[in-house]
């Protein structure tokens, strides 16, 4: 009997065969414990199977033919989401998602802001530490993460990410100066509150990341074609570079954000892997 082409094994090395269906086997529908039976938001009940919303610890499964708009601003601590269908991420507000394995399938949508409507507000995908990693059950470790075979797209509000200071920031200062005109017909310009990172310029051997350096924003200002930020406090390091270079200074927020709720254990860390299939397109995404 023929499988449904969703289905099928790959074609080529008998490795992507392999990982194909243990990836297919790995979140089984048959024991989801939420089922959306027809498209619409995640916040109404009407579109999950006995009018359940997903509650603490659910294995939810978007059928196929089935489209999800996740619009519940935080999410209670899910297992997984097998989706089969279409998983999109509402911009009308903060969407904060916390699961553990998120696995688009085959068939499978998975969208967070378009390049022509990016994602302007802020949409964070923790992946939760249960503990660590049942390898019985998962022995090539791979939940714990956005793992993809379907299509993917995700596009947050376009930033200029970096910049070359105008002058070599030293030990003490508290601003940062780079020239406005880089950002006047593109992006917005960096924002108080914001991350930066001033590029470290004096390492050990060939690694200048040892004096890399993460200032907040607590000031802007415009004149005479240069932005000024102020930073919340004095850089701790030289950032001197040769005759008519300068140093880059980079902004780390993005509106979409994927990162682990355990911080700490590197073994307990979420991943995200868009595997066997070149239908992906990533922008303007911070991953931490």
């Amino acid at each position: 009997e023929l499988l449904e082409s969703r289905l099928a094994p790959h074609a080529g090395p008998p490795v992507l065969g392999d990982e194909h269906a243990y990836f297919m086997g790995l979140l089984p529908a048959t024991e989801a414990s939420h089922v959306a039976v027809m498209s619409g938001n995640w916040s109404q009940p009407s579109i999950w199977q006995d009018g359940l919303l997903p509650t603490a610890d659910a294995r939810v499964f978007i059928p196929a033919g089935i489209s999800v708009s996740y619009n519940i601003g935080q999410s209670p601590n899910l297992e997984w989401i097998r989706n089969e269908g279409s998983l999109s991420f509402s911009d009308t507000k903060d969407e904060n998602l916390l699961v553990e394995s998120l696995f688009v399938m085959p068939t499978g949508r998975f969208d967070i802001g378009t390049p022509s409507r990016p994602f302007v507000h802020r949409a964070t995908i923790t992946f939760a530490d249960s503990g660590p990693l049942d390898t019985d059950h998962d022995p090539l470790q791979l939940g714990r993460g956005l793992v993809s075979h379907g299509h993917v797209c995700m596009f947050g509000r376009q930033v200029v990410s970096f910049l070359p200071t105008l002058v070599n920031p030293i030990v003490g200062d508290t601003t940062i100066q780079v020239a406005q005109a880089a950002t006047k017909t593109g992006p917005p310009l960096w924002k108080v509150g914001n991350t930066i990172l001033i590029t470290g310029t004096h390492g050990v051997g060939y690694d200048d990341s040892q004096e890399d350096e993460e200032r907040t924003i607590t000031a802007v200002n415009i004149a005479a074609g240069v932005t000024t930020y102020t930073l919340d406090h004095g850089l701790y390091y030289d950032h001197s570079a040769p005759a008519g270079l300068h140093p880059y200074v980079a902004v780390e927020n993005r509106t979409i954000t994927f990162t682990s709720q355990n911080t700490v254990d590197s073994s307990r860390f979420g991943h995200v892997m868009l595997m066997h299939n070149p239908d992906a397109s990533v922008n303007y995404v911070a991953f931490t």
